[in-house]
């Protein structure tokens, strides 16, 4: 069921079949879960940046948030999207922040996922303002070495993203 064979035409890979509601619910949940998962050690990690960061790794934070801003693709903002993230955890110089992030991995960045899985519905119009506004506020803190500043705008981050795909779940009937 994976591929069409067409006799004098060749063969062709079929679209996958649309994710069952329950499909949907399950990679829904699980977005939830891990953004809960990323809260518990997202915001402690921006403070400790805020606290600890190099000059050279505040200007990695910096870096990747201007990439968001200028990506011309779904797929460059994810990525500038998970560099970002990834810049704050090595910025706590503590490994295992660093660790625990590529444990994660590309489940960091839920819209990614929804994507990969054909369940991301159309973006409001002011989503991308919205998300690069989001890390905008947590590279801001970091760069003022304001750690209580940091973990708070890491804490709406992720309890902004949370609410977005908790209203998907209740969207899809969940």
């Amino acid at each position: 069921g994976l591929v069409d064979s067409r006799q004098g035409s060749g063969v062709f890979v079929r679209q996958p079949p649309p994710p069952s509601p329950t499909e949907k619910m399950r990679a829904l949940s699980a977005i939830v879960e891990t953004i809960e998962v990323r809260a518990a050690f997202e915001i402690e990690a921006a403070r400790l940046a805020a606290q600890r960061a190099s000059p050279a790794q505040a200007t990695e934070i910096g870096l990747c948030c201007e990439e968001m801003g200028d990506a011309e693709t779904p797929d460059a903002a994810e990525a500038a999207d998970l560099a970002f993230h990834k810049a704050i955890a090595a910025a706590t110089n503590n490994s295992r922040f660093v660790q625990l992030f590529d444990f994660l991995g590309a489940r960091t960045i839920p819209r990614a996922q929804l994507r990969k899985l054909r369940l991301a519905p159309a973006p409001p119009p002011d989503y991308g303002a919205q998300i690069l506004r989001e890390h905008q506020e947590i590279r801001d803190a970091i760069r003022a070495r304001d750690a209580d500043a940091a973990g708070e705008a890491m804490r709406r981050h992720l309890r902004t993203s949370q609410e977005r795909y908790v209203g998907l779940i209740r969207a899809t009937g969940g």
